[in-house]
């Protein structure tokens, strides 16, 4: 795999929202510094980012299939889940709250 020069720099968000029950969205965005000189820095940051997305959807396949195996198993929640276990802990009472409120 080639690697990234000194000149380069990148910058790669990455965030995983449910779709349906059993799919998930995968967004993923990368801003590099598009006026590099070298060309092969720019497919160097292209190949690193489609083997990574690559390499975590492995992962996240390996994750479901093995929580559909063993559907009865309580997930442990570890720290670093608390943020967006909140969320959806309000995403489920606001949409609880809005199936009982008064027809507009």
């Amino acid at each position: 795999m080639p690697r990234l020069s000194a000149q380069s720099t990148s910058f790669t968000p990455r965030s995983s929202a449910p779709s349906r029950s059993t799919t998930t969205h995968c967004i993923w965005t990368i801003a590099s510094n598009r006026y590099s000189p070298d060309r092969a820095n720019i497919d160097a940051i292209h190949d690193q980012s489609v083997f990574t997305f690559n390499e975590g959807k492995v992962v996240i396949e390996a994750q479901y299939a093995n929580l559909a195996r063993f559907p009865e198993h309580r997930v442990v929640d570890i720290h670093v889940d608390l943020a967006a276990d909140r969320v959806r802990r309000i995403v489920d009472r606001l949409a609880k709250d809005s199936s009982h409120a008064p027809a507009r």
